[in-house]
């Protein structure tokens, strides 16, 4: 009886909804790498191609003139067996002296082969360049060109597939061959030097069939063009079922090689003419320029297998008819004289042809103003249906991306880098909403597919191979640190330092690269830099007594290290991978289990946020699709005003000539539309980490309101509304400035005392380092720190008269008082920041001289103001003001209250904290003081 019961049936692997995930995440991997790799894949490098081919064209020149000798050698064999042939002669020709050799040739002309110097074509490239400028002011008058071109791309056996093909560019050029280094060679019949590398023996070259060559180098460096457009027809199964509209360009930016041509003797006995044959050498150059645009409305443009197909059948086109083995004969025309080749030429001819030469000069010039006239109309138009962008000088043709980025970025006026950007971080969102659904108890699955996405931005899409092993150098490198230092006090300031110096590595070399557009892993890994900081100062702080930590250190603390998969899915989180925003590794353990979610016993259960099916995930679909439709908003305005008030307007001689008020307001533009930037891209990574999950923050208990602010990087409202310097910091780069605080500023500061100048000093040293190490950074850094003091002075010694003195309230005033803090806030830092978006320290003093230093001078004179007794006059005044009202204590105007502690009210909000904000003090002069207090401690423990 047991044998007839049937065996259970294993459990599959994975469910149906797992497998048909996986099979569409497979086939999306294979589509995007089709993508990638075949139909935008970089091409090899120009001189990666032209060494390739210039291999395969001498192997096949060698394997050629083998042939050739062993041929050579069977004919001697078999050439005493036969008879000679005896050549009829002229009968009246006298005889003269017999028949010249190469070598006597040599010998009468006085060439060395072995010694005479290449030549110089000067007086040939001249009458070169003087009959091709000929040929090309003849084409710009003169239709026969084109005609003859489109009749001959048409022909009479177009296919069936392939509409009317119609010529839209015509370019001849502008330069010219040049021609040098000629020099004289004898070769046999078959175009073979004697004994290559040898000296030359005039007793070699007495055979039959041996000729003199001329070689010479040529170089041409030009945008020879030539545009077409046409359509590719479907007639199946019906005519003109589909038509696909096709534009190509085809241009030859740049020649180089060796010419080489030689004349051939007639042979009377056969009746054959005389013959000039030329031909390349093998090592020539020829790179082409190669446009394609495919559709119509959702149009492909440059795509880089179509130009590799084409330039490779231009080659072999060229290949076979022109470069050694094979070469091009010519006829020559008898020396001597016919009687139909005589021409005579008249008076009343002469006289003629020369009024036609000058009607024909006329008319040439009245044809190139018209001419002119329309190229200046035509490069007017928008409309083009093949608009490229013209390069002066045909080595800037490879500098360019050659890839649907680069066509959109020509159009939006943006970097096709930047794009990239913005298109990884667009489809993190239907992929975080994979993530999102990947089941709860399968957190290596959620590491696995994030792993994934994070190799494919930065190999597949950015091609950063380098970049993903710096990645790993970093991650590796705070792991093994966290791990084989876990017991040492110094393990934070460990991979703090090796942190900072790898990635200052990097700024170093971008820096040398001099692309601050380009999109390199210096971004990603200033990222990295705050999460595995951080990371080593959560397993240090899990070492510690809870008694000795902060409320904060207790939230954020690793009692044991995380296991290396979920370690790598926190390092490589896909949605925040390239531009931020960072978390610590306790945030990220909470998400993949999910406790992060759970909801507190205070909430009311008809409140618990929405969730779908069994997920413990809210609802983040709608939170996250207004941070995308913000953010998009945020990059549209960009791309739109990218384009009038970009970094270099201010050091253009055009800017000058504005008068001052439009030079500021260019100046405050400038920042502003770099920071468009900044909110668009934070902003929209900040939305795919929310429809993950990760943005989540609690759930408000009165009101049931979930908060995804979690790991908010940008305010904009906030900066573009501040009315004082450290509301403007403040709303700038969030979780920089938590970083600069929780994991520099505090951690410096010993336990028991309070954060000082070594604190600042430190938080101020971080955060210039890790932006980089442009001049203009530190400009920029250095006098906002002078403005934070400012504005500190300004705000305590201003500010009270526009507040009621006994109840703190805004006095009708106070708006007046509120735009001009907020104008002169944002006036100031838009000089401030100019050097950050310039750089170089010369290019923002440049900048900041255009507009008179104004900032400089203006924090200056307010600094002099305030070391003056004026700050204690004002003081007293605040003192009588609050004393005449009654509030002598000055609890409304921000003095101390009975308990000794500086009260959080109107005048002070914001300034009784001593934090950095993104590294910089807001108090300069207590700072000075704290530093020349711990001098004089440092001096005196020193004596004792």
């Amino acid at each position: 009886m047991a044998q007839d019961v049937c065996p259970a049936k294993p459990e599959p692997a994975f469910s149906f909804a797992q497998g048909f995930m996986l099979g569409q995440i497979s086939i999306v991997f294979l589509l995007a790498a089709f993508i990638k790799f075949f139909i935008f894949g970089d091409p090899p490098s120009p001189d990666v191609t032209a060494a390739l081919r210039a291999s395969e064209r001498r192997s096949r020149t060698l394997a050629h003139k083998k042939s050739l000798l062993n041929l050579r050698e069977s004919n001697k064999r078999q050439a005493g067996q036969q008879p000679a042939l005896n050549k009829k002669k002229s009968s009246i020709l006298r005889s003269g002296p017999p028949t010249l050799t190469i070598g006597s040739i040599l010998d009468k002309t006085y060439y060395k082969v072995d010694s005479h110097q290449p030549e110089s074509l000067d007086w040939f490239n001249v009458l070169v360049a003087q009959t091709i400028a000929q040929f090309r002011s003849d084409a710009q008058h003169d239709d026969a060109i084109l005609t003859s071109l489109t009749k001959a791309l048409n022909g009479t056996s177009r296919p069936d597939f392939l509409d009317e093909i119609r010529v839209t560019e015509l370019t001849l050029g502008e330069d010219f061959p040049i021609f040098s280094n000629c020099r004289i060679i004898p070769v046999d019949d078959d175009g073979l030097s004697f004994q290559p590398g040898k000296p030359f023996d005039p007793n070699m070259a007495t055979r039959e069939g041996a000729r003199l060559q001329a070689r010479m180098d040529v170089d041409l460096s030009d945008m020879i063009t030539l545009a077409v457009e046409t359509k590719l027809l479907l007639n199946f199964p019906k005519r003109l079922s589909a038509v696909l509209p096709v534009a190509l360009s085809v241009s030859v930016v740049r020649f180089s090689g060796t010419l080489s041509f030689s004349f051939v003797p007639s042979n009377p006995s056969e009746n054959t003419p005389t013959k000039m044959t030329f031909t390349f050498l093998d090592d020539y150059r020829l790179d082409f320029s190669i446009r394609s645009l495919l559709g119509s409305r959702s149009r492909l443009q440059d795509v880089p297998k179509i130009a590799q197909l084409i330039e490779s059948r231009l080659h072999s086109w060229f290949d076979e008819r022109c470069v050694e083995p094979r070469f091009q004969e010519i006829a020559l025309p008898s020396a001597w004289p016919r009687k139909k080749n005589m021409r005579e030429v008249t008076a009343d001819r002469s006289i003629s042809k020369a009024a036609g030469t000058e009607t024909a000069k006329g008319l040439r010039g009245e044809a190139r103003k018209e001419l002119e006239t329309e190229m200046d109309a035509q490069a007017d138009r928008v409309n083009e249906s093949l608009r490229y962008r013209r390069r002066p000088r045909a080595e800037d043709a490879f500098s360019e991306d050659l890839s649907a980025f680069a066509y959109l970025g020509d159009k939006v006026g943006a970097g096709p880098d930047e794009l990239k950007l913005i298109f990884s971080i667009l489809i993190s969102y239907p992929l975080a909403g994979v993530l999102k659904r990947v089941p709860d108890a399968r957190p290596a699955y959620k590491n696995l597919f994030s792993l994934s996405i994070s190799l494919f931005f930065l190999v597949g899409l950015f091609d950063l191979w380098d970049g993903l092993r710096t990645l790993l150098i970093s991650a590796s490198g705070a792991y093994a640190i966290a791990k084989f230092l876990r017991g040492s006090r110094y393990m934070p300031w460990v991979g703090f330092v090796f942190l900072m110096s790898h990635m200052s590595v990097n700024h170093i070399a971008r820096q040398a690269a001099n692309s601050p557009s380009s999109v390199d892993i210096t971004g990603a890994q200033m990222v990295l830099v705050m999460k595995l900081s951080a990371f080593c100062w959560n397993v240090a702080d899990g070492l510690l007594p809870e008694a000795e930590l902060s409320d904060f250190q207790k939230d954020r603390r690793l009692t044991e290290l995380p296991n290396l998969l979920d370690y790598a899915g926190f390092v490589f989180f896909f949605p925040s991978l390239l531009v931020g925003p960072a978390f610590d590794f306790a945030e990220y353990r909470r998400w993949l289990d999910t406790s992060m979610f759970e909801v507190p016993a205070n909430v009311d259960p008809a409140k618990k946020p929405p969730t779908r099916r069994k997920r413990k995930i809210p609802r983040s679909g709608t939170p996250a699709m207004l941070k995308l439709v913000t953010s998009l908003v945020w990059i549209f305005t960009f791309l739109k005003l990218s384009a009038y008030f970009y970094p270099t307007v201010l050091l253009e001689d055009s800017y000058i000539q504005y008068g001052f008020l439009r030079r500021l307001f260019i100046l405050h533009m400038v920042g502003f539309t770099a920071r468009t930037k900044y909110y668009g891209v934070w902003t929209l990574s900040e939305g795919a980490c929310i429809l993950a999950g990760l943005g989540y923050n609690g759930v408000d208990p009165l009101t049931g309101k979930v908060a995804w602010n979690r790991l908010q990087n940008i305010d904009p409202w906030g900066v573009e509304f501040a009315q004082n310097t450290r509301g403007y910091l403040e709303a700038w780069n969030i979780n920089t400035n938590k970083w600069l605080r929780n994991y520099i500023y505090l951690r410096v500061t010993p336990k028991g005392k309070k954060p000082g100048f070594r604190a600042s000093m430190a938080t101020f040293t971080t955060s210039a380092f890790w932006h980089g190490f442009y001049p203009g950074y530190y400009l920029a850094f250095v006098l906002a720190s002078f403005i934070q003091t400012v504005a500190k002075n300004m705000r305590r010694s201003f500010r009270p008269f526009f507040l009621d003195p006994k109840t703190g309230a805004a006095l009708p005033s106070k708006k007046l008082y509120d735009v001009a803090s907020w104008l002169t806030t944002q006036l100031t830092f838009s000089f401030a920041v100019a050097p950050f978006l310039i750089l170089s320290f010369s290019g923002s003093v440049l900048a900041w001289s255009r507009v008179y230093f104004y900032a400089v001078i203006g924090t200056a004179a307010l600094t002099a103001f305030f070391a003056s007794p004026a700050k204690v006059f004002l003081k007293k005044e605040i003192e009588k003001r609050n004393a005449k009202a009654g509030a002598a204590n000055g609890k409304a105007a921000g003095s101390k209250s009975d308990d000794g502690k500086l009260s959080r009210s109107a005048s002070t909000d914001s300034l009784a904290s001593r934090t950095p904000v993104m590294g910089i003090t807001p108090d300069l002069e207590r700072e000075f003081d704290d530093a020349m207090s711990e001098i004089r401690a440092f001096e005196a423990k020193k004596r004792k």
